[in-house]
């Protein structure tokens, strides 16, 4: 740049700006008293130091293109933020931060294994079949008085209380949809909307309601508590259990 036309804003101790005109660009004293030789600028040759100030070796000048080079790192290292690592250092290889929909599956517990069970111990004493003129919609399985009953699978109950017929009896909506019943017990222990697992005792064995002794009245519905009913023991069998040999005198 031609010297007449050179300008330099240097600061007073005031903060107040002052204007280089052509003809001042010998020494000038800074507020703190350092002296700044700026016939170096006038000529367009570099920049100005302090005096006694370190100066760049001659035949060495620090070229455009670093001085470029180290504006972006400066700015590189702004982003990254106080604490994090420079990506710019050669050699560094950042880890990979892990995906939300990665975190999401590592997080998900495992599927629960669907389990079922036999709902009393007692043998089966009544069959899903014509009963004394009437169908008779379900299984008997004979068990002492006051011997567990246990719900059959996973699920809700939907019914827990006094039954016409059952005297008392429980019902339990699976996630399939289907519907276990349990009758004629001597108390119960669950109550509607609880959540019940397979196994988890439910009630006790009775006779209340039309019984000729303690037994478990087991029953599947289908579609609601009140039917279609279905027979428990293909039913039973096809989810692995197997309720043993019809025996009516048991």
């Amino acid at each position: 740049m031609p010297a007449a036309v050179a300008v330099l804003a240097v600061w007073s101790g005031a903060n107040a700006p002052h204007l280089l005109t052509p003809g001042q660009a010998g020494p000038l004293t800074t507020a703190t008293g350092v002296k700044l030789d700026l016939s170096a600028l006038a000529a367009g040759v570099g920049n100005a130091a302090p005096a006694g100030a370190a100066t760049q070796p001659a035949g060495n000048p620090v070229s455009d293109s670093r001085l470029s080079d180290s504006r972006v790192s400066r700015t590189s290292r702004t982003l990254l933020g106080a604490g994090a690592t420079d990506t710019t250092t050669p050699g560094h290889t950042p880890a990979p931060k892990p995906t939300a929909k990665a975190a999401a599956k590592a997080a998900k517990p495992a599927p629960r294994v669907e389990r079922w069970v036999r709902p009393s111990a007692g043998a089966e004493s009544s069959c899903f079949c014509m009963r004394w003129g009437e169908m008779h919609e379900g299984i008997d399985l004979a068990g002492p008085m006051g011997s567990p009953i246990v719900a059959v699978g996973d699920g809700v109950v939907v019914e827990a209380g006094p039954a016409a017929g059952f005297g008392l009896w429980v019902v339990i909506q699976h996630a399939n949809g289907d519907y276990s019943i349990y009758g004629h017990m001597y108390t119960y222990y669950v109550s509607v909307g609880e959540h019940v697992r397979a196994g988890q005792h439910i009630a006790d064995i009775g006779a209340n309601g039309q019984s000729t002794g303690p037994h478990l009245h087991f029953g599947v519905a289908h579609g609601s508590p009140f039917g279609p009913y279905l027979d428990p023991v293909p039913w039973l069998a096809a989810r692995g259990v197997d309720v043993g040999a019809y025996d009516p005198d048991a």
